[in-house]
């Protein structure tokens, strides 16, 4: 099993009935884990200069900028994070298999599926 221990996660979702399941399974897996629930908190993150090794966001963020214009803005402040985009349909043993394909090679803007 690989060592996610060294990996730091922001995870962007309004939803908070989905958000604990999400925190719950990467941390499970041994990421350590931002939250944000909105625009304003994913950016304070990219703000602050915290280590951000992945952005995983929810297309639909309600009441505020979507996940696509947050995640551009992450593009043009940190184009070496990767984003994976969500929405409440995404299955998270997807995500989990995706951040562990970044880690295994360098991905110079490649989409992951």
């Amino acid at each position: 099993m690989a060592d996610h221990s060294r990996i730091a996660a922001l995870v962007v979702k309004d939803e908070a009935l989905l958000r604990p399941d999400v925190v719950d399974v990467l941390s499970g897996a041994g990421y350590e884990v931002l939250r944000a629930t909105d625009a304003d908190e994913a950016l304070g993150y990219l703000r602050s200069g915290r280590r951000i090794d992945v952005v995983i966001i929810d297309i639909d963020l309600g009441g505020g900028p979507i996940g696509w214009g947050v995640a551009r803005t992450f593009r043009l402040a940190r184009s070496d994070i990767p984003v994976i985009y969500t929405s409440s349909a995404e299955t998270w043993h997807r995500i989990l298999t995706a951040i562990d394909s970044l880690q295994e090679k360098p991905t110079d803007g490649e989409v992951v599926h």
